[in-house]
């Protein structure tokens, strides 16, 4: 699990080997059974039952010194997770992850409530998508895109 909050936190697993004499894929697998866990134990879930928003917006005005923002149901992130080029053999398209910044990626989002607590993730699209298209590509974009105006 240390491996896995280091890496998460933004450390490299070059750095992670070394410090835990570990091979490379003895960290990749403790890294994917360690987030396994996590996802299983404490599951990432976007409510959209009117009282849970309405209590997620409460929590958001409570921090504001000046209320200026009513209504926020969550706050928005994305991040391009590096990884190792994908194998052909895996993806029939691995050049889609190639990222503009010159390096192999996932792109994640991620939506917090006020407490910092996850409310939803995706990690649906290869690096090579930009932010907000990955987002509306997302289960929680494609509800976005339902609701009226």
């Amino acid at each position: 699990m240390a491996m896995a909050l280091r890496w998460l936190a933004g450390g490299s697993y070059l750095d992670q080997i070394m410090l835990f004499w570990v091979s490379h894929e003895a960290f990749f697998v403790a890294l994917w059974a360690t987030l396994e866990a996590f996802t299983s134990e404490m599951p990432i879930t976007f409510s959209f039952r009117r009282d849970d928003l309405e209590e997620t917006a409460r929590g958001f005005l409570a921090r504001q010194r000046k209320p200026i923002f009513h209504g926020v149901c969550g706050a928005v992130d994305c991040i391009l997770i590096k990884v190792q080029c994908p194998t052909p053999h895996k993806y029939s398209k691995p050049a889609q992850f190639y990222t503009r910044k010159q390096y192999y990626a996932l792109n994640v989002q991620a939506v917090v409530d006020a407490k910092r607590r996850f409310l939803f993730l995706s990690m649906d699209c290869p690096g090579s998508v930009h932010a907000s298209t990955a987002f509306t590509a997302s289960a929680l974009g494609q509800h976005q895109e339902r609701l009226p105006a």
